[in-house]
């Protein structure tokens, strides 16, 4: 696995797929901007706190991963925070620049009918799952091209939602839908640039996301999801951050506009 010089932006940071991928990120030796909005009332369930990455700084130190809250809905805070990051990094310590995006920033819930789901949260979901990759996308990509590192990547972290239908999370689906459909838009429009854009689509990985679902289908435990999958287990978090450190690496160069499936077959049912 290559060591990228540059610095990686992560969204969604602090809690499941995010969290993992910077837990991977900082042992492979990479230098990380790691934003999350932290706990918010909007947020139907606890889904991560400042202290989990603050503990990671302190293991790791300020100048391999620095913490900030950042609301991905609000494009000016994060570009700001994008902007503000590189500019710093550079003056610093030389960087090259911006090598990475990982958008892992995610909500979900539902109701029985996908119509009386709240409009407030439906905002919620749409705006958090899909505005939030294309805010990220417009906040990074031109720093992307402009680095100096030979690999340059944006990925966005999806999930089975965007490929197949389900019942109870209309929201979720159709922002997970338009994710995949928007970053092989992207791929298209940087042929050229040696920025690649791919989608990493898990199956139910065992996250405070999936533990909202089981509530949203009445189920006593996520454990229950288990029996989707043609491994007949849940995917760990950790199996996610492997398959984006995959995407980072040299070896996938010429994997772009993809949608990488990590569901343990899920998708085929």
């Amino acid at each position: 696995m290559n060591k990228m010089h540059g610095s990686v932006v992560v969204t969604g940071a602090a809690s499941g797929i995010g969290l993992a991928v910077v837990d991977l990120l900082l042992d492979s030796g990479y230098k990380v901007l790691a934003l999350d909005i932290f706990e918010s009332e909007e947020i139907p369930y606890t889904s991560s706190t400042h202290e989990t990455l603050l503990k990671r700084q302190e293991t790791h130190g300020i100048e391999q991963i620095e913490v900030y809250r950042c609301d991905v809905r609000e494009y000016d805070e994060l570009n700001a925070q994008v902007v503000s990051y590189v500019a710093s990094r550079s003056q610093r310590f030389g960087d090259l620049g911006l090598s990475a995006a990982i958008a892992c920033a995610g909500v979900v819930d539902g109701r029985e009918y996908s119509w009386h789901l709240p409009k407030d949260v439906e905002r919620l979901i749409v705006d958090t799952n899909l505005f939030g990759v294309m805010n990220l996308a417009r906040a990074t990509i031109d720093q992307i091209i402009e680095s100096s590192d030979p690999i340059k990547r944006f990925i966005a972290v999806s999930s089975v939602a965007g490929v197949k239908a389900l019942p109870r999370l209309g929201a979720y689906v159709a922002s997970k839908h338009g994710v995949n459909g928007y970053v092989k838009s992207l791929a298209l429009e940087l042929r050229g640039t040696n920025v690649t854009v791919n989608v990493v689509s898990p199956g139910s990985t065992r996250t405070e996301i999936l533990e909202q679902s089981a509530r949203v289908y009445g189920l006593e435990s996520s454990s229950r999801f288990a029996d989707q999958h043609l491994t007949q287990r849940l995917i760990e978090p950790k199996e996610i951050a492997d398959a984006v450190m995959f995407l980072l690496s040299e070896q996938a160069n010429s994997i772009t506009g993809s949608v990488l499936a990590v569901d343990a077959g899920l998708s085929l049912t």
